[in-house]
């Protein structure tokens, strides 16, 4: 049972190092599990209030839209604002 241990143990080290080493590899291995280029499809809109909104579901109907689509895997939100130094 140590033995099988040792070996499992070798070959997740091993992948972690190829994907270190060669980072184009995790796209293959996207590729190869089926889950390369899903797509999120989602809405922009801007209420009465003027508040903005990004849903994964269309605004109402006669509000004007933006629609995105994004990798399901893609951070969507803004980046946090820096110091002005």
């Amino acid at each position: 049972m140590k033995n099988f241990a040792v070996v499992v143990l070798a070959i997740v080290v091993g992948l972690a190092l190829f994907v270190y080493l060669k980072p184009g590899a995790i796209d293959t291995v996207r590729q190869l599990s089926g889950t390369a280029n899903k797509t999120t499809t989602v809405y922009k809109w801007q209420d009465k209030h003027g508040a903005w909104h990004v849903t994964n579901s269309p605004p109402p109907a006669g509000t004007p839209f933006q629609k995105q689509e994004y990798l399901s895997d893609t951070n969507i939100l803004p980046a946090p604002a820096q110091d002005k130094k």
